[in-house]
């Protein structure tokens, strides 16, 4: 399943039409760190309009490049005997293996799992209200053109996958907090007290500060939830 797609489609269906905010591209280029942006599909996107997002944010991600090279671990050769240090008696000193006390570091999240997690945030802003209605359902899969049994089925669990912030928090490599807050935001139109209490949630759990939260929310041009 190409995650990426179904979520630059659902970022093209997003309600991201807030008055002097930026459209999908922009949003995923302040989101995802890219430097292109373009005019943004108004409605629901055709598949022409979708498959642009979808590789737009194939770019901003990384897709298709070599971004991790596989590196060799450098040779370890071994002293000879004749060349070991003597003591003060002549004889051969032993050589002590080394012993490697660096921490190993976690192996980097794919794109396509990046993109899980993303379309997981968007899902969780449409629980604020605390489930997804049928009519809700509908208009999601509705942005995705012609889904496969395979992405109905991935979404269906989505939704009905009980709303758990701290669980999501915990899900998120390092690095991917603030983009799964810009993400969230998106999917939100931040004009109940109950959606603002949810991002305020969100935003402890992912250790994000009023002021770096505001900072988000001005870049999208939506409303602030912490007082300036």
């Amino acid at each position: 399943m190409n995650a990426i797609d179904i979520l630059g489609s659902l970022l093209g269906g997003s309600q991201s039409g807030r008055k002097g905010g930026g459209g999908p591209a922009d949003i995923l280029a302040e989101i995802l760190g890219g430097a292109a942006k373009a005019s943004a599909p108004q409605g629901n996107p055709r598949p022409s309009d979708a498959h642009t997002s979808a590789k737009q944010l194939e770019e901003m991600l990384g897709v298709g490049r070599d971004s991790a090279s596989a590196r060799q671990a450098p040779r370890t050769t071994q002293t000879p005997n004749s060349q070991l240090p003597t003591d003060i008696f002549g004889q051969r000193q032993r050589q002590e293996p080394k012993i490697n006390l660096s921490v190993p570091k976690p192996a980097p999240i794919s794109q396509n799992d990046q993109a899980i997690l993303f379309i997981r945030a968007m899902i969780n802003s449409a629980k604020v209200d605390g489930e997804i209605s049928d009519d809700e359902q509908k208009s999601i899969l509705s942005q995705i053109g012609d889904p496969s049994p395979e992405v109905v089925q991935f979404l269906r669990a989505e939704f009905a996958r009980p709303l758990n912030v701290a669980e999501y928090a915990q899900s998120l490599p390092l690095g991917m907090e603030q983009k799964a807050y810009a993400i969230s935001l998106t999917a939100i139109q931040l004009d109940t007290k109950e959606e603002a209490d949810y991002l305020r949630q969100l935003a402890k759990a992912l250790r994000i500060s009023p002021e770096q939260c505001n900072q988000i929310h001005q870049q999208q041009n939506a409303p602030l939830i912490y007082q300036a």
